[in-house]
């Protein structure tokens, strides 16, 4: 019932009262109920019931907003509808694959390992997911709205490309080289088994960003079945792959998972491509920039190990180097790194909100000439 209100609201691109209300409400039902049950003993039910208040806060305060019909409607448009089977049977798809590798590496390598895995996985995946769920939500409806404006939505889609490029791939370079530091920091020693993981997973987590940025604009254009396409291919794929690499170490195992990711960006992009005549230079000027402050992040990490003897200094200083220099090419050079496209929608809404202006102050650009 709460999915109806929130979904009408981002129809409507109301994002700035649905995180209120996301947020009021995760702090009512966990920071608040949750937290206040299990310190007086509840146990495993103060989650299930602080769930309960999050969900019923979200259920009455979107549809005080939405005001929609409580009365169910059994008919419509059959097109509608045939849309809709779409969209479950692809969240169905995206539900297995998310879930059957667990379950092939329990069921391959043991419960242990399945163990490392789920923390290396989860571990890769909370800092940009949240990043991802909202440029899925308005990237959908904003690209619903303007469906026949291929001009419009190929810029915008290179653009939000550029911006997630430039955000994740020096991210999760250091996190890739850096995998046993960081999960000593997170985790602590018990968990050092799970740093291969952790470092395989950083190399396909802003490949799934990519392909998750896609998949919303192939939904705008009726194209759902695209991407149920692309995830029943990954589900052969890493069905295939776990079941063939059985015999091998966890470790080398674990690389199918973004060589998948990529195979499924590349189909997915395939398939927008022909949608809306986006070029495979576009693609590479919209990622261009991200590679290469990831690679020169990678360069300043590796020159502080080299002249840093102190491991655990070392680990610090490079990864300090490291951010270091991606604040400072980007504060010096971001301007020509980031592609025509996102220049060109910074400059364009400079005026129209003091986040796109310091930003565009941060990255040195100058006015859109009227």
């Amino acid at each position: 019932l709460s999915n109806i209100s929130t979904s009408l609201l981002r129809r409507e691109l109301d994002m700035k009262r649905l995180q209120i209300i996301q947020l009021v409400s995760y702090l009512g039902g966990f920071g608040l109920v949750a937290m206040l049950l299990a310190a007086m003993g509840w146990g495993a039910w103060s989650l299930v019931i602080g769930f309960g208040v999050q969900t019923a806060l979200t259920c009455g305060a979107g549809f005080a907003i939405a005001q929609h019909s409580l009365r169910p409607c059994l008919g419509g448009d059959r097109g509608l509808r045939v849309f809709g089977i779409k969209v479950v049977l692809t969240n169905i798809a995206n539900w297995a694959i998310e879930n059957m590798d667990r379950f092939l590496i329990g069921r391959f390598w043991g419960v242990p390992a399945l163990g490392l895995y789920s923390v290396a996985f989860n571990l890769s995946r909370a800092p940009v997911g949240m990043l991802i769920d909202s440029v899925q939500s308005v990237g959908f409806s904003a690209a619903s709205r303007i469906q026949e404006d291929d001009e419009r939505i190929r810029k915008s889609y290179l653009a939000v490309l550029s911006a997630l490029a430039m955000v994740t791939f020096p991210a999760f370079a250091i996190i890739c080289v850096e995998a046993e530091y960081v999960m000593r920091i997170v985790y602590g020693a018990k968990w050092l088994a799970a740093v291969p993981l952790l470092a395989a997973f950083a190399v396909a987590t802003p490949i799934h960003g990519l392909a998750a940025v896609t998949g919303p604009l192939l939904w705008a254009r009726g194209a759902v079945e695209k991407e149920l396409y692309s995830q029943i291919l990954i589900a052969i794929v890493l069905l295939g792959g776990f079941v063939l690499l059985r015999h091998t170490s966890l470790t080398l195992a674990v690389w199918l998972v973004p060589a998948a990711y990529l195979l499924r960006f590349a189909f997915l992009f395939a398939a927008l491509q022909r949608l809306l005549s986006v070029s495979l230079i576009a693609l590479f000027h919209a990622l261009a920039g991200g590679l290469m402050i990831a690679i020169g992040a990678l360069f300043a990490d590796a020159t502080m190990h080299r002249f840093w003897p102190d491991e655990t200094l070392a680990n610090i200083a490079s990864i300090a180097a490291a951010l270091f220099f991606v604040v400072l090419i980007t504060r010096y050079m971001g301007k020509w790194l980031i592609c025509a496209e996102l220049r060109s929608i910074l400059q364009g809404r400079r005026d129209e909100s003091s986040v796109v202006r310091a930003l565009c102050q941060f990255l040195r650009l100058a006015a859109e000439p009227a």
